[in-house]
C-alpha cells in the first residue's frame, strides 16, 4: 500500500482600489489542515469497528503499512460517528 498526497495552495491578491480576492480551498478541505482519503479513512474503521483494534494501535498500524503520517486519535473518532448515527437513525 502506499499513500498519495495531494498538496492544495491558495493565493490572495491585492487590487491597487484595496479589495483583496482570496481563492477558495475545494470544499471538502475547507475546514481542516490536512484530510485523508476515503480508502485511508475506510480501513482505519474497519480496522477499529471489525476488528476490535484500539485506536491508538489502529493510528500506528495504518502509518506503518501505509507510510502516511499517523492521524490524530480525534480525527479516527469522528470518522466513525457519521456510521454510528447511520445506524441509529
Amino acid at each position: 500500500m502506499s499513500v498519495t498526497v495531494t498538496e492544495h495552495r491558495t493565493h490572495t491578491c491585492a487590487c491597487p482600489c484595496g479589495t483583496r480576492t482570496a481563492a477558495a480551498f475545494p470544499e471538502h478541505l475547507a475546514t481542516s489542515p490536512s484530510s485523508y482519503g476515503p480508502h485511508l479513512r475506510t480501513l482505519a474503521v474497519y480496522l477499529m469497528v471489525f476488528q476490535h483494534i484500539p485506536v491508538e494501535r489502529t493510528a500506528g498500524l495504518v502509518a506503518n503499512v501505509t507510510g502516511a503520517q499517523s492521524p490524530p486519535d480525534g480525527c479516527q473518532l469522528c470518522w466513525v460517528r457519521p456510521l454510528t448515527w447511520s445506524l441509529t437513525a
